[in-house]
């Protein structure tokens, strides 16, 4: 990932200040780490339902359906 696009998703992450600390853990480390939610869960000691269950939270706060609708978002965030 380019530096440039990095930044602008870490930006994005901060600026939506609906999310829990947490779940801004986790979508830092889905976008930006591109990490797989096994991997997060991993990462984070948590188990694999705890994390999906943080995605579905996630994608009904940011009102999308999937992964891709989830980065759209949070480079949306981090552009304005």
């Amino acid at each position: 990932m380019a530096p440039e696009v990095e930044e602008v998703l870490r930006r994005g992450v901060v600026r939506l200040k609906i999310l829990s600390p947490t779940q801004k853990k986790v979508v830092l480390l889905a976008v930006v780490g591109e990490m797989s939610k096994s991997e997060i869960a991993t990462k984070l000691g948590k188990s694999f339902h705890t994390i999906d269950t943080h995605f579905r939270k996630l994608y009904l706060k940011l009102g999308v359906h999937s992964l891709d609708q989830l980065i759209e978002k949070v480079a949306e965030a981090g552009q304005r």
